[in-house]
């Protein structure tokens, strides 16, 4: 695609929060040596030039590239650098320098949802369950679809309180072709009608003879509007034991009085 040029208040576009599609085993990221920093900030200081070190100002969950060195970094990473560079340049252009509302919008920030390295769109050897539905793939109680809403098709699955459990894909993971399972990708739209409710959640379950994890995370965090299709993306690594459980859980729960919908469910074990 070649390289793309974003203005610092740019928001992150959906198509490049994808991040490289391949794992290099034998990548090792590598910073710049303090003593070799200090060097070239003396050295263009020294011949009159104004050197502004930004090396540690951007977080590493802003960067699309995982396994890689890359200036490809998103909305919060970009407006903190051109802070950094308005700062410093403020002495020669006073006049035209004004404040912004810097705090806030880093208070407000949601972090992009980037899928991992090992990627989605190249699906050979990961483990799929999709749902839209409107077939008779349940997944759950049949009580929890409806055609009140509906992203694509005429149906989708919901939860709320007094139904609690929502969609919820439930697998054996002895059953996965693949020898280890690493992780999870859950995907899908969510409709949300309380964009502020904690209670309502994507939740990963399971548990073996000795060990068990129930992780949840929760849709206001995934999603930027209430009462509108939003796409989200779950990435979760997977414990070491996961095959020794029977089951492994993932649905949606809603322990608020106004329905959240989910459509086009999505989950890509790897």
């Amino acid at each position: 695609e070649g390289e793309k040029i974003f203005k610092a208040d740019t928001p992150q576009y959906k198509q490049y929060e994808k991040p490289i599609t391949y794992k290099d085993f034998n990548y090792e990221n590598q910073k710049l040596p303090a003593e070799e920093r200090i060097f070239y900030e003396n050295y263009f200081t020294k011949k009159g030039v104004l050197v502004v070190n930004n090396l540690s100002i951007v977080e590493d969950s802003e960067f699309r590239d995982q396994m890689l060195t890359t200036e490809h970094y998103a909305e919060k990473g970009r407006k903190s650098v051109a802070r950094s560079v308005a700062i410093a340049i403020k002495k020669f252009h006073q006049e035209k320098f004004s404040e912004t509302n810097f705090k806030q919008f880093v208070y407000d920030y949601k972090p992009i949802q980037i899928d991992p390295f090992y990627t989605i769109s190249k699906s050979e050897g990961n483990w799929e369950f999709s749902n839209d539905f409107e077939g008779d793939k349940v997944w759950g109680s049949p009580k929890n679809i409806t055609s009140e809403k509906a992203f694509s098709g005429k149906k989708s699955g919901f939860a709320l309180k007094g139904s609690i459990y929502g969609p919820s894909l439930i697998v054996n993971p002895k059953l996965s072709p693949q020898e280890n399972l690493l992780g999870v990708i859950i995907k899908g739209k969510i409709f949300s009608e309380n964009l502020n409710s904690h209670k309502t959640k994507i939740v990963i379950q399971a548990k073996s003879l000795e060990n068990k994890i129930w992780k949840s995370f929760k849709v206001k965090n995934l999603i930027k509007h209430e009462k509108k299709w939003c796409d989200f993306t779950v990435t979760y690594q997977l414990p070491s034991w996961i095959k020794e459980s029977k089951k492994v859980r993932i649905y949606l729960l809603n322990e608020s009085k106004e329905k959240c919908y989910l459509d086009d469910f999505k989950v890509i074990f790897y």
